[in-house]
């Protein structure tokens, strides 16, 4: 679910800031800051967001009539991993913007000149020039988002800690666990285990 949020929503941003729209430099540049920003200052600010008195999420709730009491985005098994996957696609979502932004900017227009005279719509457009494109750039994007994400550490540890009740545990943290109570053989069995979905 990570990286289908990344993708749908960087190449969405990515294509809007590759039309001639008012103030795209300012925009291309701004779109940078969740990543330019360091991971602990990102997911700290995220998590004082986050919390049930007196975060700025649980605020805007309130005075819109959106919930009727504090909610506990990191307390609750339910919402925990959903609000650890918002503060991760926020802060990796530019990349994936920028790489396609510049992926975009290689595609000839002669092309997308040639398709609207045969008549082609802008969905037809996307599919049958755009997205040819730029599959290449999209494939590595998400060979080297994937692999991030699945050793991403500092997210889950900074927000929830792996809590609660493990419902946001991941291999990472489950091996700096099994570190801290010096289980050697437990931490690098994980290690091993992860093996076979980078190797897929």
């Amino acid at each position: 679910s990570v990286q289908v949020s990344k993708f749908f929503l960087g190449l969405g941003i990515a294509i809007l800031l590759n039309q001639p729209i008012r103030g795209r430099n300012f925009w291309r540049s701004l779109i940078l800051i969740p990543w330019a920003m360091p991971g602990f200052v990102a997911y700290i600010n995220w998590k004082l967001m986050f919390v049930p008195q007196g975060g700025a999420l649980n605020y805007i709730l309130l005075e819109t009539g959106l919930a009727t009491s504090h909610v506990d985005f990191l307390g609750t098994r339910e919402l925990a991993m959903l609000s650890v996957i918002t503060a991760t696609v926020w802060r990796g979502f530019p990349f994936w913007v920028i790489t396609f932004l510049a992926a975009l900017q290689t595609v000839p227009k002669e092309l997308y000149e040639a398709a609207a005279l045969d008549g082609a719509n802008a969905w037809r457009r996307f599919l049958n020039v755009t997205f040819p494109g730029i599959r290449h750039i999209v494939l590595v994007v998400v060979l080297v988002s994937t692999i991030g994400t699945t050793n991403n550490f500092e997210s889950v540890w900074l927000l929830t800690g792996g809590g609660p009740s493990n419902a946001t545990m991941t291999f990472p943290v489950y091996a700096y666990y099994r570190l801290q109570n010096l289980n050697i053989g437990e931490a690098a069995a994980v290690g091993v285990a992860m093996l076979p979905i980078f190797a897929m």
